[in-house]
């Protein structure tokens, strides 16, 4: 079976992540990293963003980075998991403030 774009004659380009999005997904981590939990309010109250945005960033990291945190229904948060693996920031207090 012959690919599909390969067909149609289509060239397939990778789009980078929008600057924007890479920042909030940046802070999701700084935040659990520092704060060991995070929840939307954190997201929205840095970005001034929806609701509904917050939490597709939320969504996405946890996606991209399985496994480094995790919802819980008692604090009705996401809390840092162990171990954390920073991926998208050193850690550093510099990077907090």
């Amino acid at each position: 079976m012959q690919d599909i774009f390969a067909i149609l004659d289509v060239e397939i380009y990778y789009v980078p992540m929008d600057w924007h999005k890479q920042q909030r997904l940046r802070a999701i981590e700084i935040i659990v990293y520092w704060h060991e939990k995070l929840n939307t309010k954190d997201i929205i109250n840095a970005f001034g963003i929806s609701r509904i945005q917050a939490s597709k960033d939320i969504k996405h990291y946890i996606q991209a980075y399985p496994g480094n945190m995790y919802y819980s229904l008692t604090d009705r948060a996401y809390l840092k998991a162990k171990p954390f693996t920073l991926h998208l920031s050193q850690g550093s207090f510099e990077e907090y403030l």
